[in-house]
């Protein structure tokens, strides 16, 4: 981040007995942004509930803490894809990944997008920090900040299966067109050179023993007491942090570096969706984070969204709810002050449609084995969907422990003086030809549902 070399000095200066400030490093402006703009297609706000948004902006500001012994988080290369660390920053990624999907396992949704927040930070700084946009992306001059997907960096796995990894070559490998990883354990044989700026401003080109040009870097900057992006054996000192970031509006590749983390951002989130589904948690994830009548399938992804269409081989499918009975109140004493949410979707590794609903009214004041009311069930939920497809149904749902007047009282949230209690439903997968009544007994539900049929789109 910007602030990486005040952090390094402060830490030098610490240990002589001196200390000065250091302010937080803030990509793009902040995280902030950059997350609520790629998680909000066609919207002023983002998909996610407003709690899940505020847990992950907590785990940007971990990432960026500048206090405390070092080293400090804003100082750790792989946090931030910082002094040509791309293996460890893939690493520290693919390892967070697994990391949230063992909490979705447990059912620790909060420390899950907690994890999901430092996910995105990485992966949003590694086009404010490394030289992807100098490199010439995007690549249509007339839409320089309205990337495609094929703009993104090739090793985080946005051309391959929605559920894939990230991956990093070796360094000194292509990893689009001419353009060479030049990883910080990276050198070139002996007798090859570098030249700085070779191609245009930040812009280095490799060139082997008898001058024949082999491409450009993709490098990120170093540090000021760091020298991994150096590379002796060729003469190459690398470009400086100072010189490679864009976190500020104030740099003329701001706009472009922001458009390509936003829209990363956006393929986190179709990836964790996927990865959901695998861990078999795609109904928890869906049924939890989504905000009612939201729309989570940014454009340009690989969970866009796919019209309806008006022929003989789609149709619409309904799911009614017609009861709901609650197993555990989630109280120790008293009643559960109850809230619903439900989700119906297709395939969570072709995540295209989908339709998010709660319960009507709000919290409801309900014991173990009490039935909710008719009038408070949640709506029904229609999908136009393929024949011969599977279509997935979930609810889950939370012991309300803050209610009252403050905007995320009737959300479920991990904040304030109590924090809610889940309550496990489960997840429901049928052919979209089925019809009829359908019992479903979960941990904390027993839940009833009607499936019915529909003509055309």
């Amino acid at each position: 981040m910007s602030s990486k070399m005040a952090a390094l000095c402060t830490a030098a200066l610490v240990a002589l007995g001196t200390t000065i400030g250091a302010s937080p490093a803030l990509a793009f402006g902040d995280h902030k942004g950059v997350t609520s703009e790629g998680l909000s297609p066609g919207s002023s706000s983002s998909f996610l509930h407003g709690p899940i948004i505020d847990d992950i902006n907590d785990a940007h500001a971990w990432m960026d803490n500048n206090e405390g012994l070092p080293p400090r988080n804003v100082s750790k290369d792989e946090y931030h894809f910082d002094d040509c660390e791309f293996d460890k920053s893939v690493s520290t990624i693919n390892s967070r990944y697994s990391s949230v999907m063992t909490f979705l396992q447990q059912r620790r949704v909060f420390h899950a997008t907690n994890e999901f927040g430092k996910i995105l930070h990485t992966a949003q700084d590694l086009y404010s920090h490394a030289n992807w946009v100098e490199l010439g992306y995007p690549r249509d001059p007339r839409r320089p900040e309205k990337p495609e997907a094929s703009d993104l960096v090739s090793f985080s796995g946005t051309k391959s299966a929605v559920d894939s990894s990230w991956t990093v070559p070796k360094g000194g490998s292509i990893v689009a067109s001419d353009i060479i990883l030049a990883n910080d354990d990276w050198s070139p044989p002996l007798g090859w050179r570098i030249k700085k700026h070779g191609a245009g401003d930040f812009q280095s080109v490799l060139y082997n023993s008898t001058g024949v040009r082999q491409g450009r870097l993709l490098e990120t900057g170093k540090g000021f007491l760091d020298g991994e992006c150096s590379i002796p054996t060729a003469g190459y000192g690398g470009f400086t942090h100072e010189e490679l970031n864009k976190d500020s509006p104030t740099n003329a590749k701001y706009k472009k570096a922001r458009a390509l983390a936003e829209l990363q951002t956006a393929n986190e989130w179709c990836r964790l969706v996927a990865k959901a589904g695998r861990a078999d948690r795609d109904g928890l994830l869906l049924a939890m984070l989504v905000r009612p009548g939201a729309n989570p399938h940014p454009a340009n992804t690989r969970c866009r969204p796919v019209p309806d269409f008006n022929d003989a081989f789609h149709h619409r499918v309904t799911v009614a709810v017609e009861s709901v009975q609650i197993r555990n109140d989630g109280d120790d004493s008293g009643s559960g002050e109850i809230q619903l949410s439900a989700a119906f979707y297709d395939n969570p590794q072709a995540f295209h449609k989908s339709v998010h609903k709660e319960n009507r009214g709000g919290p409801m004041s309900l014991n173990t084995g009490a039935l909710v009311p008719t009038k408070q069930l949640p709506e029904p939920m229609t999908m136009c969907v393929q024949r011969g497809t599977s279509v997935n149904w979930a609810l889950h749902g939370w012991d309300n422990d803050e209610i009252g007047s403050e905007p995320n009282s009737n959300l479920f949230d991990d904040k304030g003086r109590f924090a809610d209690s889940l309550l496990t439903g489960g997840r429901a997968k049928f052919s979209s030809e089925a019809s009829g009544s359908l019992p479903l007994a979960w941990q904390d539900f027993n839940v009833r549902i009607r499936i019915t049929q529909g003509g055309r789109c």
